[in-house]
Protein backbone atom coordinates (compact mmCIF):
# COMPACT_ATOMS: atom_id res chain seq x y z
CA UNK A 1 0.00 0.00 0.00
CA UNK A 2 1.40 3.40 -0.94
CA UNK A 3 0.90 6.66 0.92
CA UNK A 4 -1.29 7.98 -1.87
CA UNK A 5 -3.64 6.14 -4.19
CA UNK A 6 -5.85 7.00 -7.15
CA UNK A 7 -9.25 5.35 -7.41
CA UNK A 8 -9.75 3.95 -10.95
CA UNK A 9 -12.56 5.61 -12.97
CA UNK A 10 -14.45 2.34 -13.27
CA UNK A 11 -14.55 2.06 -9.48
CA UNK A 12 -15.89 5.62 -9.18
CA UNK A 13 -18.62 4.86 -11.72
CA UNK A 14 -19.59 1.63 -9.97
CA UNK A 15 -19.75 3.30 -6.55
CA UNK A 16 -21.79 6.19 -7.89
CA UNK A 17 -24.26 3.77 -9.43
CA UNK A 18 -24.47 1.67 -6.27
CA UNK A 19 -24.69 4.50 -3.75
CA UNK A 20 -26.68 7.04 -5.72
CA UNK A 21 -30.03 5.94 -4.28
CA UNK A 22 -28.80 6.67 -0.75
CA UNK A 23 -28.12 10.38 -1.33
CA UNK A 24 -30.40 12.45 0.88
CA UNK A 25 -32.00 9.36 2.40
CA UNK A 26 -31.88 10.73 5.96
CA UNK A 27 -33.01 14.31 5.29
CA UNK A 28 -36.16 13.80 7.38
CA UNK A 29 -33.96 13.22 10.44
CA UNK A 30 -31.87 16.38 9.99
CA UNK A 31 -31.83 18.90 12.84
CA UNK A 32 -33.77 22.01 11.79
CA UNK A 33 -32.38 25.44 12.58
CA UNK A 34 -35.47 26.14 14.69
CA UNK A 35 -34.49 23.40 17.16
CA UNK A 36 -31.37 25.24 18.37
CA UNK A 37 -31.19 26.10 22.07
CA UNK A 38 -28.56 28.25 23.81
CA UNK A 39 -27.75 28.82 27.45
CA UNK A 40 -27.71 32.61 27.15
CA UNK A 41 -30.35 34.66 25.35
CA UNK A 42 -29.27 36.32 22.12
CA UNK A 43 -29.29 39.88 23.50
CA UNK A 44 -26.50 38.87 25.88
CA UNK A 45 -24.44 37.02 23.26
CA UNK A 46 -21.61 38.74 21.40
CA UNK A 47 -22.90 37.22 18.17
CA UNK A 48 -26.50 38.07 18.99
CA UNK A 49 -26.90 40.32 15.97
CA UNK A 50 -27.06 37.25 13.73
CA UNK A 51 -28.85 34.87 16.09
CA UNK A 52 -32.31 34.37 14.68
CA UNK A 53 -31.27 35.68 11.27
CA UNK A 54 -29.04 32.85 9.99
CA UNK A 55 -28.60 29.17 10.73
CA UNK A 56 -27.61 28.98 14.44
CA UNK A 57 -25.26 26.10 13.77
CA UNK A 58 -23.42 28.22 11.19
CA UNK A 59 -22.90 30.77 13.98
CA UNK A 60 -21.47 28.03 16.20
CA UNK A 61 -19.08 26.85 13.48
CA UNK A 62 -18.00 30.03 11.68
CA UNK A 63 -18.23 32.73 14.35
CA UNK A 64 -17.60 30.88 17.59
CA UNK A 65 -15.47 27.75 17.09
CA UNK A 66 -13.33 28.63 14.06
CA UNK A 67 -11.81 31.77 15.67
CA UNK A 68 -11.57 30.17 19.14
CA UNK A 69 -8.28 30.05 21.03
CA UNK A 70 -8.79 26.39 21.84
CA UNK A 71 -8.87 25.49 18.16
CA UNK A 72 -5.75 27.57 17.48
CA UNK A 73 -3.90 25.84 20.32
CA UNK A 74 -4.68 22.43 18.88
CA UNK A 75 -2.27 23.13 16.00
CA UNK A 76 0.55 22.53 18.52
CA UNK A 77 -1.04 19.43 20.06
CA UNK A 78 0.06 15.90 19.19
CA UNK A 79 -2.42 13.75 17.28
CA UNK A 80 -0.71 10.36 17.63
CA UNK A 81 2.95 10.54 16.64
CA UNK A 82 4.87 13.82 17.11
CA UNK A 83 7.47 15.14 14.69
CA UNK A 84 7.69 18.97 14.67
CA UNK A 85 10.31 18.85 11.88
CA UNK A 86 7.94 17.11 9.44
CA UNK A 87 5.09 19.36 8.32
CA UNK A 88 3.26 16.39 6.81
CA UNK A 89 2.65 14.67 10.15
CA UNK A 90 -0.80 15.41 11.49
CA UNK A 91 -1.45 17.52 14.55
CA UNK A 92 -4.69 17.65 16.52
CA UNK A 93 -5.77 20.61 14.39
CA UNK A 94 -5.11 18.98 11.02
CA UNK A 95 -6.93 15.89 12.29
CA UNK A 96 -9.87 18.16 13.14
CA UNK A 97 -9.81 19.55 9.60
CA UNK A 98 -10.02 16.04 8.19
CA UNK A 99 -12.91 15.16 10.50
CA UNK A 100 -14.70 18.32 9.33
CA UNK A 101 -14.17 17.34 5.69
CA UNK A 102 -15.61 13.86 6.19
CA UNK A 103 -18.47 15.03 8.42
CA UNK A 104 -19.65 17.75 6.03
CA UNK A 105 -19.39 15.40 3.05
CA UNK A 106 -21.49 12.77 4.84
CA UNK A 107 -23.99 15.42 5.90
CA UNK A 108 -24.57 16.63 2.36
CA UNK A 109 -24.69 13.08 1.02
CA UNK A 110 -27.19 11.80 3.61
CA UNK A 111 -29.26 14.95 4.00
CA UNK A 112 -28.20 15.87 7.55
CA UNK A 113 -27.58 19.46 8.72
CA UNK A 114 -24.06 20.24 7.40
CA UNK A 115 -23.57 23.27 9.65
CA UNK A 116 -24.29 21.26 12.80
CA UNK A 117 -21.96 18.49 11.61
CA UNK A 118 -19.25 21.07 10.93
CA UNK A 119 -19.70 22.68 14.35
CA UNK A 120 -19.57 19.32 16.14
CA UNK A 121 -16.49 18.29 14.18
CA UNK A 122 -14.68 21.58 14.85
CA UNK A 123 -15.20 21.26 18.60
CA UNK A 124 -14.93 17.51 19.05
CA UNK A 125 -11.26 17.50 20.19
CA UNK A 126 -10.97 21.01 21.58
CA UNK A 127 -10.69 19.61 25.11
CA UNK A 128 -7.61 17.49 24.37
CA UNK A 129 -4.35 18.02 26.22
CA UNK A 130 -1.13 18.73 24.27
CA UNK A 131 -0.24 15.03 24.55
CA UNK A 132 -3.62 13.67 23.48
CA UNK A 133 -4.85 10.46 25.08
CA UNK A 134 -1.52 10.02 26.85
CA UNK A 135 -2.14 13.39 28.51
CA UNK A 136 -5.59 12.21 29.57
CA UNK A 137 -4.09 9.19 31.28
CA UNK A 138 -1.38 11.31 32.94
CA UNK A 139 -3.87 13.79 34.38
CA UNK A 140 -6.15 11.00 35.58
CA UNK A 141 -3.23 9.31 37.33
CA UNK A 142 -1.95 12.53 38.94
CA UNK A 143 -5.34 13.77 40.12
CA UNK A 144 -6.91 10.42 40.94
CA UNK A 145 -9.97 11.48 38.97
CA UNK A 146 -11.09 10.57 35.44
CA UNK A 147 -10.20 13.07 32.73
CA UNK A 148 -12.04 12.88 29.42
CA UNK A 149 -11.33 15.27 26.57
CA UNK A 150 -14.94 15.22 25.35
CA UNK A 151 -16.08 16.44 28.77
CA UNK A 152 -13.33 19.03 29.17
CA UNK A 153 -14.15 20.33 25.68
CA UNK A 154 -17.49 21.54 27.02
CA UNK A 155 -15.72 23.28 29.92
CA UNK A 156 -13.30 24.98 27.50
CA UNK A 157 -15.99 26.23 25.14
CA UNK A 158 -18.63 27.22 27.70
CA UNK A 159 -16.55 28.47 30.64
CA UNK A 160 -12.98 29.31 29.51
CA UNK A 161 -13.22 30.80 26.02
CA UNK A 162 -13.75 34.56 25.62
CA UNK A 163 -12.15 35.42 28.95
CA UNK A 164 -14.42 33.11 30.91
CA UNK A 165 -17.70 34.18 29.28
CA UNK A 166 -17.77 31.11 27.05
CA UNK A 167 -18.88 30.70 23.44
CA UNK A 168 -22.56 30.12 24.25
CA UNK A 169 -22.81 27.22 21.81
CA UNK A 170 -26.11 25.55 21.06
CA UNK A 171 -27.11 22.47 23.00
CA UNK A 172 -27.03 20.46 19.77
CA UNK A 173 -23.42 21.42 19.00
CA UNK A 174 -22.33 20.62 22.55
CA UNK A 175 -23.98 17.21 22.36
CA UNK A 176 -22.30 16.45 19.02
CA UNK A 177 -18.95 17.36 20.58
CA UNK A 178 -19.55 15.34 23.73
CA UNK A 179 -20.99 12.21 22.16
CA UNK A 180 -18.35 11.65 19.49
CA UNK A 181 -16.07 9.60 21.74
CA UNK A 182 -16.66 5.93 22.47
CA UNK A 183 -13.25 4.93 23.80
CA UNK A 184 -12.96 1.16 23.43
CA UNK A 185 -16.73 0.72 23.30
CA UNK A 186 -18.59 -0.50 20.23
CA UNK A 187 -19.70 2.14 17.74
CA UNK A 188 -23.46 2.05 18.16
CA UNK A 189 -25.72 4.86 16.99
CA UNK A 190 -28.39 4.11 19.60
CA UNK A 191 -30.12 7.33 20.61
CA UNK A 192 -27.66 9.61 18.82
CA UNK A 193 -29.03 12.19 16.42
CA UNK A 194 -27.99 11.78 12.79
CA UNK A 195 -25.53 14.68 13.13
CA UNK A 196 -24.02 13.25 16.33
CA UNK A 197 -23.58 9.87 14.63
CA UNK A 198 -21.95 11.49 11.60
CA UNK A 199 -19.40 13.33 13.78
CA UNK A 200 -18.66 10.11 15.68
CA UNK A 201 -18.06 8.07 12.52
CA UNK A 202 -16.16 10.89 10.79
CA UNK A 203 -13.71 11.00 13.69
CA UNK A 204 -13.11 7.27 13.53
CA UNK A 205 -12.72 7.23 9.74
CA UNK A 206 -10.28 10.15 9.89
CA UNK A 207 -7.92 8.78 12.50
CA UNK A 208 -7.96 5.11 11.48
CA UNK A 209 -6.50 5.92 8.07
CA UNK A 210 -4.41 8.90 9.13
CA UNK A 211 -2.66 7.24 12.09
CA UNK A 212 -1.45 4.43 9.84
CA UNK A 213 -0.42 6.96 7.20
CA UNK A 214 1.63 9.01 9.68
CA UNK A 215 3.37 5.95 11.12
CA UNK A 216 4.40 4.78 7.64
CA UNK A 217 5.58 8.28 6.74
CA UNK A 218 7.76 8.48 9.85
CA UNK A 219 9.12 5.00 9.37
CA UNK A 220 10.08 5.57 5.73
CA UNK A 221 11.65 8.89 6.63
CA UNK A 222 13.78 7.32 9.35
CA UNK A 223 11.72 8.85 12.15
CA UNK A 224 10.92 7.43 15.58
CA UNK A 225 7.45 5.87 15.66
CA UNK A 226 7.27 4.70 19.31
CA UNK A 227 5.89 1.33 18.14
CA UNK A 228 7.45 -2.04 19.06
CA UNK A 229 9.40 -3.84 16.36
CA UNK A 230 6.80 -6.59 15.98
CA UNK A 231 4.06 -4.01 15.29
CA UNK A 232 6.20 -2.24 12.70
CA UNK A 233 7.04 -5.59 11.08
CA UNK A 234 3.34 -6.32 10.73
CA UNK A 235 2.79 -2.93 9.08
CA UNK A 236 5.79 -3.48 6.79
CA UNK A 237 4.25 -6.70 5.53
CA UNK A 238 1.37 -4.78 3.93
CA UNK A 239 3.26 -1.68 2.84
CA UNK A 240 4.83 -1.31 -0.58
CA UNK A 241 8.21 0.43 -0.82
CA UNK A 242 8.07 4.16 -1.36
CA UNK A 243 10.21 5.80 -4.01
CA UNK A 244 13.34 6.89 -2.13
CA UNK A 245 13.93 9.94 -4.34
CA UNK A 246 10.53 11.43 -3.53
CA UNK A 247 11.08 10.77 0.17
CA UNK A 248 14.47 12.52 0.08
CA UNK A 249 12.89 15.54 -1.63
CA UNK A 250 10.06 15.65 0.92
CA UNK A 251 12.43 15.36 3.86
CA UNK A 252 14.75 18.03 2.48
CA UNK A 253 11.81 20.38 1.97
CA UNK A 254 10.67 19.87 5.57
CA UNK A 255 14.15 20.63 6.89
CA UNK A 256 14.49 23.73 4.72
CA UNK A 257 11.02 24.98 5.61
CA UNK A 258 11.65 24.50 9.33
CA UNK A 259 14.91 26.46 9.15
CA UNK A 260 13.28 29.22 7.11
CA UNK A 261 10.36 29.49 9.52
CA UNK A 262 12.72 29.70 12.52
CA UNK A 263 14.78 32.40 10.83
CA UNK A 264 11.74 34.54 10.17
CA UNK A 265 10.51 34.55 13.77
Amino acid sequence: MSLSSIVPPETVIALRRELGSFFGCLRDLAAPATSAVRRVERDYDGDGLLIGAVDPFMIDAALKLMPSRGLRRSARHTQVVPDPTNLHIRTRRSHTDEVCSIAVTLAFALGANPWLCLAGALGHDIGHTPLGHTGEMFLAKKTGRPFRHEVFGLVVTQHIERSGHGLNLTKQTLQAMHRHSRGAKELVVGNLSIEEAIVMFADKIAYLFADYNDIIRLQKGGGWTCLPNDKMAAIDEYNEPINSDSMVRSKSYDQYHTKSSSASL
